[in-house]
């Protein structure tokens, strides 16, 4: 079956301006931290991949983007008031996004991997 939205632009293309520019930023946090990272649409959402390991996805509704396939043991104090669970992390579109957070989640995803 054909991947009907193509690429990660493709898919941040079909969001207002302003969930755009943070996918944007969430994107360059990953590729920045995650050096050799390769990038495909999986699952209907951004997926982004080390040596065929999944380091994370991420999509957005209309309220949130949600973070999967993370981990949280280690953040547990951090993400008590972020809605979580079983690797996924709800982050309100009312609110600052903590890119500080999803920068050390990147990286400790890559210890796990490595």
């Amino acid at each position: 079956m054909a991947n009907e939205i193509g690429s990660v632009e493709n898919y941040v293309a079909q969001f207002p301006e302003n969930v755009q520019e943070i996918l944007k930023k969430i994107s360059q946090i990953i590729k920045e931290n995650a050096p050799g990272v390769t990038e495909e649409i999986a699952y209907d959402m951004p997926s982004y991949k080390l040596n065929g390991q999944l380091v994370m996805h991420f999509a957005a509704y209309k309220t949130h983007i949600s973070l999967f396939g993370i981990t949280l043991e280690s953040f547990k104090e951090e993400l008590a008031p972020l809605l979580h669970h079983a690797g996924t992390i709800q982050l309100s579109l009312v609110k600052p996004i903590p890119y500080d957070l999803i920068e050390r989640l990147v990286k400790a995803r890559l210890k796990e991997l490595s």
